[in-house]
């Protein structure tokens, strides 16, 4: 965040015999514990996208692709992709992308760029999520 001196200190005006102080504000980025919602919706929006394209590369593929993207479409639709299940699934599902064949390159690195955004969101989500459930443990918030 860029910020000047005269974005932080007040800057007074004159107002016939009285001044005002007005005090400018820099704009601040929501940390991530505020965004975490966000990037949950961008994890779903992402894994979205993959399965959208894996439905038009399944038929060239076989049977065991054509599972590990139905697989990712349960984790959709139900809007689950903080598990270890899900991350799981996707590292799957990039294995079969790796040995597949006969399916554009085109099609291929976009699915695979959209699954590799979608497992670091919800990666990191889920870190943040243990995190916060850490210190809460050492807090004194004991929910185990």
């Amino acid at each position: 965040m860029n910020q000047t001196l005269t974005d932080i200190l007040p800057t007074s005006f004159p107002v016939q015999n009285t001044h005002r102080h007005v005090v400018f504000r820099a704009e601040a980025e929501p940390d991530e514990f505020a965004r975490v919602e966000m990037m949950t919706a961008d994890a779903i929006k992402h894994a979205r996208t993959a399965l959208k394209i894996g439905k038009k590369i399944s038929d060239t593929e076989g049977r065991a692709f054509r599972y590990a993207v139905d697989n990712l479409g349960n984790y959709v639709v139900k809007g689950r992709v903080l598990g270890n299940g899900f991350r799981e699934d996707v590292s799957e599902l990039l294995i079969h992308m790796d040995q597949a064949a006969g399916a554009p390159d085109q099609l291929m690195s976009d699915m695979s760029a959209a699954l590799g955004l979608a497992m670091a969101l919800s990666q990191r989500v889920a870190d943040l999520l243990a995190a916060e459930r850490d210190v809460g443990w050492h807090r004194g918030i004991r929910a185990d």
